[in-house]
């Protein structure tokens, strides 16, 4: 499948998972409030939200990855490609380790953050379900290396049908173990197994169908200053989101209850699904793009390129 319709496809699936999303939230949501409660589920979403808070130390590598990948795979340097993911993996390594010393001071400080809205049973169950959250948000940096290096190379139909099958799964498994057991503790066990399974499936891909042998030749400096640049600003980006959606939810579990969480997380949740239609087209235009830039593309073309996608999305 060529590039263009690589794009064509990807934007499909991207908007037909944004169905499924809306599907996912408009009913698996009610359905995993009146298994667990209200009070069970607040205590999840106040943990992960602290967690998600945390991952945006991970410096958006994987939208860098993505970045770099498509330039270099633009201008058909395989070696490049591999030796700049070895040097992300590295990164990832170093990064997980800074999370988990960061995350370790968070877990003895819950105690002390939800004393006066959890009672001793709910502030057992968060410190459980964050040593859960914490395994999974490591995985899933490393997951977002390889997904950045599949999407790198244009193939948007292969990854957003990875996504497209991770959501997909994961509703019949929560409907089916809940129905067995509802505990929010399985909630983090059917996550941690899906990003093991997707992990898997990505790493298959990228060694059997792009045929990439990840291998640290030499840590090019020169690359590294030039995209720690690029993730900054990344990062950056990730503070704002996680101050306008997750940040709230830890401060009202702190002051109000878990019961107000679960209410607020629902409404910012309604309000993700409107915010996903205006990102799904321009998630598939960057190696575009950068396919552009390295053929020395004109401003004028890029423009016309930017506006193109812009006037559909508008």
């Amino acid at each position: 499948m060529n590039d263009k319709k690589q794009v064509k496809y990807g934007a499909l699936l991207s908007y037909f998972l944004i169905i499924v999303n809306t599907v996912y939230g408009l009913i698996m949501t009610p359905y995993i409030v009146s298994s667990l409660g209200e009070g069970q589920y607040g205590v999840y979403k106040i943990v992960a939200s602290i967690s998600a808070s945390v991952a945006v130390l991970d410096l958006g590598l994987g939208s860098t990855c993505l970045r770099y990948v498509a330039k270099y795979n633009a201008g058909k340097e395989k070696a490049k490609t591999e030796n700049f993911i070895a040097m992300s993996l590295v990164q990832c390594g170093f990064i997980s380790a800074v999370i988990i010393i960061v995350c370790a001071v968070i877990y003895f400080l819950i105690p002390r953050m939800y004393a006066n809205t959890m009672t001793a049973q709910d502030i057992a169950l968060a410190k459980q379900l964050f040593i859960g959250l914490v395994i999974n948000m490591g995985l899933h940096i490393f997951e977002n290396i390889f997904q950045g290096v599949i999407s790198g190379h244009n193939k948007f139909t292969i990854s957003n049908s990875l996504k497209l099958g991770r959501v997909v799964i994961r509703i019949i498994l929560l409907y089916i173990v809940l129905a067995i057991y509802p505990s929010a503790k399985l909630l983090v066990g059917v996550d941690i197994f899906m990003t093991v399974l997707l992990l898997v499936c990505e790493l298959v891909y990228i060694k059997m169908a792009l045929g990439l042998k990840i291998r640290l030749r030499k840590w090019d400096n020169r690359v590294f200053r030039e995209s720690l640049k690029y993730s900054v600003l990344m990062f950056i980006q990730a503070i704002v989101t996680q101050v306008n959606t997750n940040i709230p939810n830890v401060i009202i579990g702190a002051f109000v209850s878990t019961v107000a969480v679960t209410i607020y997380s629902y409404g910012i949740q309604l309000f993700s699904m409107f915010e996903q239609l205006a990102m799904s087209v321009s998630s598939v235009m960057l190696p575009t793009v950068m396919n552009q830039i390295h053929k020395k593309a004109s401003n004028e073309e890029l423009e016309n390129t930017v506006v193109r996608v812009g006037r559909i999305q508008f």
